[in-house]
């Protein structure tokens, strides 16, 4: 599956302590190799047609889209950008 980064995605990774980007880093790369794997804890997103969350931490999400083959992240950060994505 091709993943790509969106320039929000950018600017809240950068924004994120250095020991989280790392986790982050590595729950990416889980991620791109499986999907279904137990610590990324992927769900939908209520409300959201087509946005999913991974967890990161006890506190922090990455949120994604899907289409088609392609993945989208496009926001990562506290778990409270759930309720506002965009």
């Amino acid at each position: 599956m091709k993943i790509i980064i969106a320039s929000s995605f950018d600017r809240d990774y950068q924004k994120l302590p250095q020991e989280l980007q790392r986790v982050a880093d590595k729950q990416i790369e889980l991620l791109s190799a499986d999907l279904a794997h137990p610590s990324l804890r992927l769900k939908k997103l209520g409300g959201h047609a087509h946005t999913w969350e991974i967890r990161i931490s006890k506190g922090y999400r990455i949120l994604i889209e899907f289409e088609g083959s392609t993945m989208i992240l496009y926001r990562v950060g506290p778990h409270n950008i759930t309720r506002r994505p965009v």
